[in-house]
């Protein structure tokens, strides 16, 4: 019960991962058989103007991709736990720190 319930969290977080980067940097991402995150242009191309790095600060970046990731991450949590209580400790973190998450990016 306990791996598969790992194995499933495993792949809710690769899901949300994929999502985030394909929203924030404008990939596309693939899975291969070695359960590694490969990221390749849309298009195919080595182009890389459409990253956000490229007119913005790492700093700048790294906090919206964070931000995105965790609304993304907190929304995911609530909607399958259904309270606050079980989706913190599905996220296996104390709760109040998962209402701070929650109030910080504006859902609490």
């Amino acid at each position: 019960m306990r791996s598969r319930r790992k194995r499933d969290f495993r792949s809710e977080l690769d899901d949300l991962t994929a999502k985030l980067v394909t929203a924030v940097l404008g990939l596309a991402v693939a899975q291969t058989n070695t359960d590694r995150m490969v990221y390749a242009s849309k298009a195919g191309e080595r182009d890389r103007s459409n990253l956000p790095g490229n007119d913005r600060g790492f700093r700048e970046v790294r906090a919206e991709v964070l931000r995105r990731f965790e609304v993304e991450y907190v929304t995911s949590m609530l909607r399958d736990a259904g309270s606050v209580s079980e989706a913190a400790r599905r996220a296996k973190i104390d709760r109040k720190h998962f209402w701070r998450l929650m109030q910080r990016n504006g859902l609490g």
